[in-house]
């Protein structure tokens, strides 16, 4: 019986693809239609930052009014509070910026 499940093919790019359209809830998003263009990317990177910012506003004016804060310190800030944004999906990112499943571009 292990023969039988190893000689079993193992489905193709194009099966799964289908297979997964098939399966897939009505209204649910296609990743592959979602991955957000530069714009968009921009765009939920701006939103991202200004939510953590005003989410945060307390703890950064904190950092920032310590007696080791630098002038070069605020590029290594900025940066370390645009990773977060790498966190999300491109389909959350997609629902951020308003794109949906079968948005025109």
């Amino acid at each position: 019986m292990a023969k039988d499940k190893s000689k079993k093919k193992s489905k193709t790019a194009e099966e799964v693809k289908a297979a997964e359209k098939h399966d897939s809830p009505q209204g649910e998003s296609d990743v592959a239609t979602l991955t957000p263009t530069a714009n968009e990317a921009q765009s939920f990177d701006s939103w991202y930052l200004q939510a953590v910012t005003k989410e945060f506003a307390d703890d950064i004016e904190k950092i920032r009014n310590a007696k080791d804060f630098k002038a070069d310190s605020l590029p290594i800030l900025i940066y370390a509070l645009q990773q977060g944004a790498s966190l999300y999906t491109d389909e959350e990112k997609a629902r951020v910026t308003g794109r949906t499943k079968g948005a025109e571009k």
